[in-house]
């Protein structure tokens, strides 16, 4: 759960620290390199998992109720 925390974070960090390294010619530019890379990676990771998630449950209709099962549970729930 924290990715959904620390990749955004890192890459906007990332840029920030990339704007000053350049302005003040401090070290660190590497690390800063490494914070986009890392985070933009796991922004895109994420994205392209929320659509695997999408397009499976989209395909599979979770949403429709059939079978034996759930039609004998449902007559079971309007006679009582």
């Amino acid at each position: 759960m924290s990715i959904f925390v620390f990749a955004p974070a890192a890459l906007i960090l990332g840029i920030i620290a990339r704007g000053q390294i350049k302005q003040t010619g401090e070290q660190g530019a590497g690390m800063a390199l490494a914070a986009i890379i890392c985070g933009g990676l796991a922004i895109a990771f994420m994205a392209l998992m929320f659509l695997v998630f999408v397009v499976a449950f989209g395909t599979f209709g979770v949403g429709e109720v059939s079978g034996p099962a759930v039609r004998v549970a449902a007559v079971h729930l309007f006679v009582a």
